[in-house]
């Protein structure tokens, strides 16, 4: 049945640790989006997992069980997962094995071609020691890509950094851009209430994690020496978890209160709902191999503010206001320019808007397809 088929196996790896996250969503929305193509047949291998993305497609897309979140994964589990994916794979006899995370130098049990896909340099950019292969995830990294029969990066600017920091041919490195996920509001989203989350004034929007390369501290910075920002508008910072008493502590250093600056956590339709209802949407990463959150606000109609680094200018274009994100009255400024420039906010809209167009998950699982066709 399979002789005119394209079979492709995707791997248990990034299943297992991640319940939700962005790598886990990007094989999922891959592998249901070449199923509209003919003679293309994908398969999760992923025997024992706990990602919830993986549990809604169909159950002849994904060759596995989903069990409730343990609060540590065991080894056992890992160790039952290798010896059934190896098993399920003989049997399944797939033309590519596309990884889903970084596997070092293991040999496939198989005759396939294997794909790797980077999602960012982050680890080995920010290192204050540059990059040394001393290191495990470099070392792990670096065996997986040369173990690889073609890399894909999710940006131009990972390609870059991949090539800056491993010896590594151009020719097996091809870029492909991620598709995105356009958040709806549904009927119970909280609108009505939407100022209990926010306060009474507009807000600027922050969205995710507030680790030192997100830069979140930056933004604390370029609002708190902003009276104009300060007096006018709320911050709302949407996941992440809570505040840590090292950030609440630097907002009582800087005279803020819990009026001003409030953590939110909730679910996606909330997320859209604030994405819709934000005066502006702000994304200060020193570092983003690609970065879902402009395009998100893009398709909500927010207008964004965000930094000129790495792969940010790549995917907004000339749809957002860029600034230095080490520099705060640049970011200040900015902002400023979205808040009070009518007409600049109303293009920047508009403009966003239009460039969502670029990323769709059918155009990602295309060139995608494209390149496996070169090793059937």
């Amino acid at each position: 049945m399979f002789d005119d088929s394209t079979r492709i196996a995707y791997d248990y790896q990034i299943f297992v640790p991640q319940t939700y996250g962005g790598i886990s969503r990007y094989f999922c929305r891959l592998a249901s989006s070449l199923l509209e193509f003919p003679g293309i047949v994908p398969k999760i291998i992923a025997p024992i997992h706990f990602n919830n993305y993986a549990r809604q497609l169909p159950s002849d897309l994904v060759s596995g069980k989903w069990i409730p979140r343990l609060r540590k994964c065991s080894p056992l589990i890992l160790g039952l997962n290798h010896l059934i994916y190896k098993k399920r794979l003989r049997k399944f006899k797939p033309h590519i094995v596309h990884e889903t995370y970084y596997s070092g130098g293991e040999k496939l049990p198989i005759n396939a071609a294997k794909i790797v896909t980077v999602y960012d340099m982050v680890h080995e950019r920010l290192s204050k020691t540059n990059v040394s292969l001393d290191d495990k995830t470099t070392r792990v990294k670096l065996m997986s890509l040369k173990n690889a029969d073609h890399i894909i990066c999710i940006s131009e600017s990972t390609k870059r950094d991949l090539l800056d920091f491993f010896d590594i041919s151009a020719s097996k490195v091809s870029v492909v851009y991620l598709g995105f996920d356009r958040m709806e509001i549904n009927g119970d989203s909280p609108g009505r209430d939407l100022k209990h989350f926010t306060g009474d004034k507009p807000f600027i929007l922050y969205v995710g994690a507030r680790t030192v390369w997100k830069n979140f501290h930056g933004l604390i910075k370029a609002y708190g020496d902003s009276s104009f920002l300060r007096s006018s508008l709320n911050l709302v910072a949407f996941g992440g978890g809570k505040f840590s008493w090292r950030e609440r502590k630097m907002f009582e250093q800087a005279g803020f209160t819990d009026r001003s600056i409030m953590q939110i956590t909730g679910d996606d339709s909330l997320l859209a709902l604030l994405y819709s209802s934000a005066t502006v949407f702000v994304y200060p990463s020193l570092y983003e191999g690609f970065g879902f959150p402009p395009l998100e606000a893009f398709s909500a109609g927010c207008p964004v503010a965000c930094s000129n680094t790495t792969s940010i200018p790549e995917v907004v274009g000339k749809a957002a206001i860029l600034f230095d994100p080490n520099d705060v009255d640049d970011i200040a400024n900015a902002i400023t320019t979205l808040v009070c420039d009518t007409e600049v906010r109303n293009l920047c809209i508009a403009a966003g808007i239009e460039r969502t167009k670029m990323f769709t998950w059918r155009k990602c699982a295309q060139k995608t397809l494209d390149i496996y066709r070169k090793y059937k």
